[in-house]
């Protein structure tokens, strides 16, 4: 397989695992300040979980930069 067509791949794979982890850290916050009784439930969850959200795709970018790397030095 081309090693274009393989870093392509490999971002989207980075992007689906970054939504799917991102919905999932929202739905679990949301539903624990939901039971919690504050007032809106997806801004609080949003306000604790941005943190959590910026490391993951910090870690999606960075492992997208570490394959490429890889893929070049392949050659």
């Amino acid at each position: 397989m081309d090693d274009k067509k393989k870093l392509r791949r490999m971002a989207i794979w980075l992007i689906a695992v970054f939504a799917a982890a991102f919905a999932i850290v929202l739905t679990f916050l949301y539903l624990l300040y939901l039971n919690a009784g504050v007032g809106s439930p997806i801004l609080q969850a949003l306000g604790s979980g941005w943190w959590l959200i910026l490391l993951l795709g910090v870690i999606c970018v960075a492992v997208y930069f570490v394959y490429k790397v890889i893929l070049g030095r392949k050659k």
